[in-house]
């Protein structure tokens, strides 16, 4: 009896030892799985998915590796070259614009980069812009997948911005060129009621509240200040 006691006792002594080592040795696998994928995720600025399951498959990859299992390859490897690859197709694209570019030449630039497709459709955006001569000399990176638009503004070194403003009633067009140059819309507001009597828009414009979503040209703010505000 006292044989089986002890033997008893030597096997839940052994259990108890048993189950201390498997709990450190889950705590060890936890930290280091947790290790892995703070490191796998600084490889990338992409949202990246590293499971426990692929710590096991890492953890036995490396073991292989250790003993020499030469057809067995490390599992990290292929990670961090497929993140590598993910990150190169993200970089953005490096342009430089020369001294003196005309128009013509920075719509090439980006045609070559594959940035746009179409040179007449981004020249028609410089236009409605008013970006004409906003451009400057210098090297730029465009983020991939940028909009023709947005790349604009990155050159122009300018931001896209909505402007509220609003016209009372019996304005004249002179009260309302005021009110733009204000709000830094327009430079001149000789220039601008001048542009408004040549292009016939006088006595068009309309009373109330107006948004604007510059940069836009001149002509652009004219036709929008004519229009019904829904």
């Amino acid at each position: 009896m006292n044989f089986l006691n002890k033997l008893k006792d030597v096997f839940f002594w052994i259990l108890k030892k048993f189950v201390v080592v498997l709990v450190i040795l889950g705590l060890l696998l936890l930290i280091k799985w947790k290790i892995d994928s703070l490191y796998i995720s600084s490889l990338t600025s992409k949202e990246t998915t590293f499971s426990i399951l692929d710590e096991f498959q890492l953890i036995k990859g490396q073991i292989k590796n250790k003993l020499g299992m030469q057809e067995e390859i490390a599992i990290e490897l292929p990670i961090v070259e497929e993140l590598e690859k993910i990150d190169e197709e993200e970089k953005p694209t490096t342009i430089n614009i020369p001294e003196g570019a005309e128009l013509d030449d920075i719509a090439n630039v980006l045609i070559d980069n594959e940035l746009i497709t179409s040179k007449d459709t981004l020249l028609n955006m410089i236009d409605e812009m008013g970006l004409k001569n906003s451009f400057s000399a210098g090297t730029f990176e465009i983020p991939k997948n940028t909009k023709a638009r947005d790349i604009l503004l990155i050159l122009a070194n300018t931001n896209q911005k909505e402007v509220e403003i609003e016209i009372p009633d019996g304005s004249s067009t002179l009260d309302v060129a005021n009110i733009l140059k204000e709000k830094e819309l327009i430079q001149s507001p000789e220039t601008f009621v001048k542009n408004v009597a040549d292009l016939g828009y006088e006595g068009k414009i309309l009373p109330g509240k107006h948004k604007l979503l510059m940069p836009l040209k001149v002509e652009k703010i004219i036709q929008a200040l004519c229009q019904e505000n829904k």
